[in-house]
């Protein structure tokens, strides 16, 4: 299933990629916009059997992160009909240029949803592992990538601290979390670690001058950030504290 939503994502991205090259013709993409087209359209019905599949897997109630694919759905839908619109276009400069906007609107919801759906597979299929709350932090999931990174403050004593969570999956929402926290004007530039009743509360606070930094990855925010990382902590004990500040996870 997720197979078929990165193929999804990919056919749309390679069609950007044709429409944006003045070395392909209209004849060629008289005949790949219907193609893609045609590869888009069960799309929206991968996405509602994604959804379920995942609300059983991590045990959600229902419409918990329905909007999710909700977004992607719609643009996915609006960028079928442009094609089809357009199948017979003589693909000049104009119709050329709105077709890309059109696709544009579309990647960025699409790639979103697909980055969002991978972190709760992840959840979904992975099992928990015993490491400290530093460990998890200098944890490189994606360690090929070339995505930006941002350096965060720590405070408290996260080398002693240990939680059970995949790395990938606990990184990931943090992440995600100092992303919305950024996007919103809010303090992002330290975390500071307590525990509070067994239990690890580790939340996002201002910089602080001569405390030990440490690099975690840029993840992208959008309006279903929060809801994805609460899904995803659940499926481990922990959840997101209410103020959205930060999060809580249950001590090893």
């Amino acid at each position: 299933m997720l197979g078929k939503l990165r193929e999804c994502v990919a056919a749309v991205r390679n069609l950007e990629h044709l429409v944006a090259s003045r070395d392909i013709g209209a004849k060629v993409l008289r005949r790949v916009v219907p193609e893609v087209a045609s590869e888009l359209e069960p799309f929206s019905q991968a996405l509602d059997e994604m959804d379920l599949l995942l609300r059983e897997a991590l045990g959600l109630p229902p419409q918990s992160i329905s909007a999710l694919f909700l977004s992607a759905q719609k643009a996915t839908s609006r960028l079928v009909t442009e094609l089809l619109a357009q199948a017979n276009s003589p693909f000049n400069a104009k119709s050329r240029l709105a077709l890309e906007r059109e696709i544009h609107r579309c990647i960025v919801p699409v790639s979103s949803t697909l980055f969002q759906v991978e972190l709760l597979v992840n959840a979904a299929c992975s099992t928990g592992v015993r490491m400290t709350i530093d460990e998890l932090l200098s944890s490189h999931p994606d360690l090929a990538s070339t995505r930006p990174r941002r350096t965060i403050a720590l405070l408290g004593d996260g080398a002693r601290l240990e939680v059970t969570i995949p790395a990938k999956v606990g990184l990931q929402c943090l992440s995600m979390l100092a992303s919305h926290l950024e996007n919103a004007g809010r303090p992002c530039g330290a975390l500071a670690v307590e525990t509070r009743e067994g239990q690890h509360l580790v939340r996002f606070t201002e910089a602080q001058a001569g405390a030990r930094t440490i690099e975690i990855p840029v993840y992208p925010h959008t309006q279903h950030s929060l809801a994805t990382v609460s899904a995803a902590l659940q499926r481990f004990g922990g959840r997101l504290e209410a103020d959205h500040q930060g999060v809580t996870l249950p001590a090893a």
